[in-house]
């Protein structure tokens, strides 16, 4: 569709071959590495050294801590990007995924925080900023940031035994409480009729794609997408083009498996959870999921 696509960061969506990988998924260029979570130093983890500059493996990584690494990727993307070419840049950050390190700057900025690793994570929030104030910076230095539309969101809950913190919300990364599958995020830009106000309607991760889609005006098929475009609903304000959300954690691991949930409109049902409530109730009035008033006939 004539854009130039750029990944930065975490894969993390398969690469048993390389057709799994980002250049034959859609990417011009990518600097990062394939995996889930890895030493942000050492680029190390149990299956050996993981970071790469397209397909080769950059072994001049090792050492330099990881967001470093991709603000120097993204200020030679951004300062070298052709301006007449439209630009599709996606930033997957490996913060604040575990282990949790961080350079001595940003952990000196937290004296307050006495549980050291509560304090190491606010660093690596801090450092993330910084990479997202940098792409900023950036492209309102090449004058592109006006025509640039940011989407911003997380994948999952904080995982709590890396001191992630979900509050007040329950449950936590891998679980289906609230805790573990509402996240943050936002969508910035001059193309949005109203800014600076908070969207409450339903939108599920499948839907980030074709919401991309049409906000670039790109046709968006693909027959095995369970995702619905959001953007008119995004930039409008109007209801949400989904009504039910289906919580999927098939996982085989011991403590993850047999659970199942389901939104429809204001109502959540989770089953095989202990401690689930016994019926529908309405989460976003009971942040907790622990209140038996909330839950009656639907």
């Amino acid at each position: 569709q004539g854009y130039a696509t750029y990944g930065v960061g975490k894969w993390h969506l398969g690469f048993c071959k390389w057709e799994c990988t980002p250049l034959y998924r859609g990417f011009d260029a990518f600097v990062g590495y394939f995996s889930s979570g890895e030493d942000y130093y050492s680029k190390l983890q149990d299956t050996g050294y993981d970071f790469r500059i397209n397909q080769d493996t950059y072994w001049e990584a090792n050492g330099t801590y990881s967001s470093f690494l991709y603000q120097s990727a993204l200020k030679t993307i951004i300062n070298n990007h052709d301006p007449k070419v439209p630009m599709f840049l996606y930033i997957p950050a490996q913060s604040v995924h575990e282990p949790l390190e961080v350079p001595d700057y940003y952990y000196n900025l937290y004296p307050n925080i006495k549980t050291k690793g509560r304090r190491t994570f606010s660093g690596m929030v801090t450092a993330l900023d910084d990479t997202v104030g940098l792409v900023v910076d950036l492209l309102k230095k090449r004058n592109l940031y006006n025509d640039t539309i940011i989407f911003f969101t997380a994948d999952n809950g904080g995982a709590v035994p890396f001191h992630g913190n979900n509050y007040p919300l329950r449950g936590a990364k891998s679980t289906i409480w609230e805790g573990g599958t509402r996240v943050p995020a936002f969508v910035h830009g001059k193309f949005l009729e109203t800014t600076g106000v908070r969207y409450d309607g339903l939108i599920h991760a499948v839907d980030w794609s074709p919401t991309i889609a049409e906000a670039a005006k790109i046709p968006y098929i693909d027959p095995d997408s369970d995702g619905v475009s959001q953007w008119q609903s995004i930039i409008s304000l109007s209801s949400s083009k989904r009504s039910e959300i289906v919580y999927n954690l098939d996982n085989e691991t011991t403590g993850l498996s047999g659970h199942a949930a389901i939104r429809v409109g204001d109502y959540k049902l989770v089953l095989g959870v202990p401690g689930a409530l016994n019926g529908w109730y309405k989460p976003d009035e009971d942040y907790t999921e622990a209140d038996d008033d909330y839950v009656g006939n639907w």
